[in-house]
């Protein structure tokens, strides 16, 4: 809980709220959130002995528009300057963050003389009165300007509905309030409280290392299988070239005839298919530099 405006009982000066709405500079509700008005506390005495009704309410700074009133309450005052408080009625008036607001206090006219705490201002004739027969707050308020600041402050409660609503804006794709609601039970649900916070980080950690130590094992164990079959081909690419230079002594002369066929066959008879074989030819020609070749041995072996 907190609270904006004045709570210092003024500086010893007094100003009448008997049929006076008797209203504060402006006050910024400074907070980076909106809130919910809980009360307005105002310093009161009498001058002669005085009992009748008091409310208390605010407004917009800037356009005078209403916000909200406080509960009509009877009050019997003493000579001492004394902090009187007065709830708001529900519903009640939600203070949006950064925004200038006008607290008043108001009083029924009756025997005797009543009155707020106010600090005298010359300088700053920016505080307000208007004088109304005491009834319902008007909208707009229509005050003067005064050099008397009345003692009266706001206090506000910051409830979790306005924290789920700037968390909504804030987060943007979150789109319902019932949804963050959810996502906070699931964390706490999770967490189940701070005390093991340390230790649920701990776990999530350790699962983390183990999967990236199973990714780093298959890796590992993929790079060998890769490098098994990889020496393996090489192996057969260098039995073809070797075979072919055994038969034919120059791989330079090398023509395409029923020969070479012979030597193929005897050579790939381990390949179980056309197209592990038409790989293998495509290795030994690269190596041989005889790629061009291909189209050629393609066509002959009826690919």
């Amino acid at each position: 809980m907190g609270w904006f405006g004045d709570n210092s009982g003024g500086n010893g000066n007094t100003t009448s709220i008997e049929s006076y709405i008797i209203g504060t500079k402006p006050y910024t509700y400074t907070e980076s959130v909106n809130a919910t008005a809980d009360n307005i506390g105002v310093w009161l005495k009498y001058g002669t002995s005085w009992s009748n009704y008091i409310k208390c309410g605010i407004y917009y700074a800037d356009n005078y528009a209403y916000v909200g009133e406080t509960e009509n309450k009877s009050v019997s005052l003493t000579s001492t300057l004394t902090l009187y408080t007065f709830n708001f009625n529900n519903p009640k008036p939600t203070l949006i963050a950064g925004t200038d607001y006008i607290l008043v206090v108001w009083g029924k006219a009756g025997s005797g003389t009543a009155f707020v705490g106010c600090t005298l201002d010359t300088a700053n004739n920016t505080a307000h009165s208007q004088i109304l027969a005491f009834n319902g707050f008007p909208d707009p308020y229509e005050p003067v300007n005064s050099k008397y600041h009345p003692s009266i402050w706001c206090g506000y409660t910051i409830e979790i509905q306005h924290l789920y609503k700037t968390l909504s804006e804030i987060l943007g794709n979150l789109e319902t309030l019932s949804h963050i609601k959810s996502i906070i039970k699931t964390l706490s649900d999770k967490i189940g409280n701070l005390d093991n916070l340390s230790s649920y980080i701990k776990t999530v950690i350790k699962t983390i290392s183990e999967s990236i130590g199973q990714i780093e094992s298959k890796i590992k164990y993929s790079s060998k299988f890769l490098s098994d079959k990889i020496g393996n081909v090489e192996s057969k690419v260098k039995g073809i070239i070797k075979a072919f230079s055994d038969k034919i002594g120059s791989l330079e002369n090398l023509t395409f005839s029923e020969y070479i066929t012979e030597v193929f066959v005897e050579v790939l008879g381990m390949v179980e298919s056309k197209t592990r074989t038409k790989e293998y030819i495509r290795m030994f020609l690269e190596k041989t530099g005889l790629k061009h070749k291909y189209n050629d041995l393609k066509n002959f072996f009826k690919f």
